[in-house]
């Protein structure tokens, strides 16, 4: 999903509208095969948010499996149930008559007792051929160590997926930055509170590029989705630093906390830690890129344990809120502590200026 963001610096915009219009928009039409972000004038800002939850450990579905089917060729295995892999090689196995390759590119892989009753039961001849044999196409050729196509987890294919786009979009200029899940820290390992920054936001250079493709193939897996509570954090890093010019709520009063989070997440007092402004100019485009495989956990804004890396969750029914009334349950108050804010942060970051 992408979200565009408005915003301006008060008098700084003035001073620079006029440079923004020196750059004209291309002047052919943007094609299907160009990166959506690069119709605009000026250079956007562009945070990409990778899940790297426990889920992204599932081995990469073959595209003729269907995950609603109601019945598979196979019952060997559990609909309900995950299964996991204890080895780091890949090994044959038998099920319903069938001997195949189960591959484990991660410890351990994650397999869906769903996808093993089609794999060992409804895939044809030729979705086993593709699946031993498939390689994905990477259009900058830099994605070479992510190129098996169902072999690989989930968090593989989209560390192969943004070092590909990263390659095609590092001399248009784009501004990039990472965003992650934090680990959990409570006594329980549940609550991981939202995310953080681990990039800064910057031009495209040789060595930014380094930064980000460094940081994307060494990421690693951790346990939980906080999605609602990532995105609203990674809202407050768009906005001013200084505390008395960050913007007020849905409640017109109450102000959203600022972004003082280092690169590794934590909460932290000295400024030169602190990750870099990242609007510089009132004219330039925002967004949020969320790669993300599944629905949310821990996403319910509770302030557990370390409190100042989630400031402003106390007050988010009054900075946000239930802001898109679509009338479903926002917290359906499961074990998961699972939300459906991410709409209701998204249409207010889009309609209100930070």
């Amino acid at each position: 999903m992408t979200i565009q963001l408005k915003g301006k610096r008060g008098w700084v915009a003035t001073l620079v509208l006029g440079a923004c219009l020196l750059y004209p928009l291309p002047a052919n039409p943007i094609t299907g095969d160009d990166i959506f972000l690069l119709s605009t004038s000026v250079s956007p800002n562009v945070v990409l948010l990778f899940d790297n939850s426990r889920s992204t450990r599932h081995i990469e579905w073959h595209r003729n499996f269907d995950p609603d089917a109601g019945a598979y060729g196979c019952s060997d295995f559990d609909n309900s149930v995950e299964y996991m892999t204890g080895g780091n090689s890949n090994f044959l196995y038998t099920a319903c008559g069938k001997t195949q390759w189960i591959y484990t590119p991660d410890v351990p892989t994650l397999y869906d007792g769903r996808y093993l009753n089609w794999y060992f039961g409804n895939a044809t001849a030729s979705d086993i051929t593709e699946i031993e044999t498939k390689t994905a196409k990477s259009t900058c050729n830099k994605a070479a160590e992510f190129n098996q196509m169902y072999r690989r987890t989930r968090f593989e294919a989209t560390q192969h997926v943004l070092i590909d786009l990263l390659c095609i979009a590092e001399t248009k200029g784009i501004r990039f930055s990472l965003a992650q899940f934090r680990d959990a820290k409570d006594a329980l390992g549940q609550d991981p509170n939202g995310a953080y920054l681990t990039v800064d936001l910057g031009r495209a250079n040789p060595n930014h590029a380094t930064e980000l493709e460094s940081k994307i193939k060494n990421l690693g897996i951790g346990s939980e989705t906080p999605l609602a509570e990532a995105l609203f954090q990674i809202y407050t890093f768009y906005m001013p630093r200084a505390a008395a010019l960050t913007p007020v709520g849905a409640d017109n009063v109450t102000q959203f906390p600022t972004y003082w989070y280092a690169k590794d997440g934590d909460w932290e007092t000295n400024s030169q830690k602190w990750l870099e402004r990242a609007v510089e100019f009132a004219c330039e485009k925002s967004f949020v890129v969320i790669l993300t495989d599944g629905v949310p956990t821990r996403d319910d804004f509770d302030e557990e344990v370390v409190t100042n890396e989630a400031t402003g969750f106390a007050d988010f029914d009054k900075l946000i809120g239930d802001y898109n009334p679509d009338g479903e349950i926002e917290e359906p108050g499961d074990v998961d502590e699972t939300s459906w804010y991410l709409d209701d942060i998204a249409m207010f970051m889009q309609e209100r200026d930070y």
